[in-house]
C-alpha cells in the first residue's frame, strides 16, 4: 500500500516541498481483511508449511543452490521458507535421518511464518485509513459482497466507519493476548505430524547431499 501511494504521488507531480505530490482527486477506500479467529489462522499457516514441504520446497532450494542460482545471503535466500531450508541443508556435519535437526526446522519454519502474519496485522493496525473487516476465508463471496457495499458508500461515511472499527481491532488484540499462552502449534509436536515421514527424510537427506560444500556451515 505505501509503495502504491508513493507511485501515485510521483505520477501526479509536481512535488511539494515535502517531496510529495498531491493525492487530491483520488478516492481511497482501503480494507484490511482480518481473520476472525487467530487460532484458526495459525493452524492454517501450519498446514500451509506442511503443504509446501509436500510440494517440493526442499528439492527447489537444493536445485537452486546446486546451480548457483541462489545466494543464501540475498533477499530471496533470507525469505521465510528458503531461509529455514537453507539452514537445514547447510548444517554442519549432517547425517541421514537427522530427526532432531528436521524437527528443529519444522518449529522454526512455523514460528517464522506465524510471526510474519502477526507483523502484517500490527502494520495495518497502525493505519487508521484501513477499514477492518472480519474475513471468513471459506466464504470469499460474502467478503466480496461486503467490500462492494462499503465501496458504494459516500467517502465521508466510509471514513467514519474506518474510525469506528475498534471493536474488531480490539478483538484481534485480545485474542493475541490469550493465544500467547494457549496456542499449541502442531509443528511443535515434531515429525510425528508429517505424513510418510520415512519418505520425507529420504528426500531431505538426498537434498542435503546435493548442496555444494561451499555452502556448508562450519561446526
Amino acid at each position: 500500500w505505501s509503495r502504491l501511494a508513493r507511485q501515485l504521488e510521483v505520477s501526479r507531480g509536481p512535488v511539494s516541498r515535502t517531496g510529495r505530490a498531491s493525492r487530491q482527486g483520488y478516492v481511497f477506500k482501503s480494507f484490511f481483511l482480518c481473520p476472525e479467529d487467530r487460532h484458526a489462522l495459525f493452524n492454517r499457516i501450519d498446514g500451509r508449511c506442511l503443504k509446501m514441504l509436500r510440494a517440493g520446497l526442499f528439492e527447489e532450494v537444493a536445485r537452486l543452490l546446486e546451480r548457483g542460482s541462489l545466494d543464501p545471503k540475498s533477499t530471496a535466500g533470507c525469505a521465510i521458507g528458503y531461509r529455514q531450508v537453507i539452514d537445514y541443508l547447510a548444517r554442519p556435519e549432517p547425517h541421514d535421518r537427522d530427526l532432531r535437526a528436521f524437527e528443529d526446522f519444522l518449529r522454526k519454519f512455523g514460528t517464522a511464518t506465524r510471526g510474519y502474519a502477526r507483523s502484517q496485522v500490527q502494520w495495518f493496525a497502525r493505519d487508521s485509513d484501513f477499514l477492518w473487516l472480519a474475513a471468513n476465508p471459506f466464504n470469499p463471496d460474502a467478503v466480496g459482497d461486503e467490500i462492494r457495499r462499503h465501496i458504494a458508500r459516500p467517502q465521508a461515511e466510509f471514513e467514519g466507519l474506518a474510525r469506528l472499527d475498534g471493536v474488531l481491532r480490539e478483538r484481534w488484540a485480545s485474542q493475541g493476548r490469550a493465544t500467547g499462552a494457549a496456542f499449541a502449534s502442531c509443528l511443535e509436536f515434531g515429525s510425528s505430524i508429517v505424513e510418510d515421514l520415512e519418505g520425507v527424510l529420504r528426500t531431505v537427506d538426498a537434498c542435503t547431499r546435493r548442496v555444494p560444500e561451499r555452502f556448508r556451515r562450519q561446526p
